[in-house]
């Protein structure tokens, strides 16, 4: 064998070497940041009625402030008017959201006689969304338990945003989003967490009047404490 055939084997052996040694770590760094996020998202968040003061904040802690839930009955009128056919606005506060999404939003039916339940390995159980707006933003969590391979674990889910038209259509668009403890990157994971976390709209029974009402909008706008949504 000549040289120059014996220094191009040992070439490629370095190379494959290498390429192993590349995947490894790949596979080794992947499966470390799974484990981070997993391990963070276990973390409970902080509950709070209000954030604490400036200085009193703990930066390695993240805060979830609940939203008013008492005295929210007015909602009841607000949602016939949306569902009506006249043009106009309707302010709803961060009460009258919860309120609505409460009594709307049922989960955890047990399957009817003669259905069985599609098994999975992986089984999201969600409550009714909550809301809490503030400072022209909406935060919309959701707690919700997770089930893998017969394991559950109980996480809140939260993100927080505003509305924009800019694909035609109205939509959330979120600018901070976590599980538990664990942000999710905003660009690409957090978007698709929340289009799955919209899904559970669909399970109301109220589903396509929603889906009616929502594309019959003109505008939708948080303003300070209320989300205003305007029909055309």
């Amino acid at each position: 064998m000549s040289l120059k055939r014996e220094k191009q084997k040992a070439k490629e052996a370095r190379e494959a070497s290498l390429g192993g040694a590349l995947v490894l770590a790949a596979i080794s760094l992947l499966l470390g940041i799974l484990l981070g996020v997993y391990n963070l998202a276990a973390i409970p968040v902080n509950e709070v009625r209000e954030m604490p003061p400036e200085e009193e904040i703990q930066k390695d802690v993240v805060y979830y402030v609940q939203g008013q839930e008492r005295g929210g009955n007015s909602y009841r009128s607000k949602e016939a008017a949306l569902f009506d056919s006249r043009p106009g606005s309707v302010a709803l506060n961060e009460a009258e959201l919860n309120t609505w999404s409460r009594n709307t939003f049922k989960f955890g039916a047990p399957a009817k006689p003669g259905e069985e339940e599609e098994e999975t390995y992986v089984t999201l159980k969600p409550a009714a969304p909550k809301f809490r707006i503030h400072d022209n933003l909406i935060n919309i969590s959701m707690s919700m338990e997770v089930e893998i391979f017969g394991k559950s674990q109980k996480v809140l889910v939260q993100s927080e945003g505003t509305f924009s038209d800019a694909t035609g259509v109205w939509e959330f668009v979120p600018l901070h989003t976590y599980i538990g403890s664990a942000r999710i990157p905003p660009d690409v994971a957090a978007p698709q967490l929340v289009s799955k976390l919209m899904n559970v709209f669909e399970q109301s029974e109220d589903y396509e009047k929603l889906y009616a009402m929502w594309n019959n909008l003109s505008g939708v706008e948080v303003s300070g404490d209320e989300l205003i949504l305007a029909k055309k």
